[in-house]
């Protein structure tokens, strides 16, 4: 969240100062891209929606800053992950699949919730996404993660991840 009552656009501002020193930094090393990942509503008021991560990309016009894309999110702040492929395109660098039910972020195992992951991995081949696909689960699963990996990768290999 933007601090001490600071309006939206500056802390837009602010951020943009930030990734431009940590990409200058970045670029004295190869192949190191910088990732930002839209959040949802309720955990920050800069990142949020499709067009919060396409103004940050146009406005800093930098190839080595992507885009994180979360699952959960998209479905939390009630948009489409089909419009995020569409119009992010090969900004996308790095997928998080984890389920929810549209109200909270609650990182379930997917298919758990009411996410259509086929119509997700349907998206990412139309732009012949090639990225990496991270289940993120949530602390629900830190007793026994072990059957909550297997049952995700089962979920996942039955829509055709393999």
């Amino acid at each position: 969240f933007t601090l001490f009552s600071q309006s939206r656009e500056l802390g837009f501002d602010l951020l943009k100062d930030s990734l431009y020193k940590i990409l200058k930094h970045a670029s004295k090393f190869n192949d190191i891209e910088i990732l930002i990942e839209p959040a949802h509503k309720f955990e920050t008021d800069i990142i949020i929606f499709i067009e919060d991560s396409l103004r940050l990309l146009e406005e800093m016009n930098k190839p080595s800053l992507g885009i994180v894309l979360d699952t959960g999110h998209i479905n939390v702040n009630k948009e489409s992950f089909s419009d995020a492929v569409r119009l992010l395109g090969d900004h996308i660098k790095h997928i998080h699949i984890d389920d929810n039910h549209g109200y909270n972020d609650d990182h379930l195992i997917p298919g758990e919730g009411n996410i259509n992951f086929e119509k997700v991995i349907l998206d990412l081949k139309k732009i012949n996404y090639k990225g990496f696909l991270t289940v993120e689960l949530g602390f629900g699963y830190t007793i026994d993660p072990d059957k909550a990996v297997y049952q995700s990768l089962k979920y996942l290999n039955m829509i055709g991840i393999k």
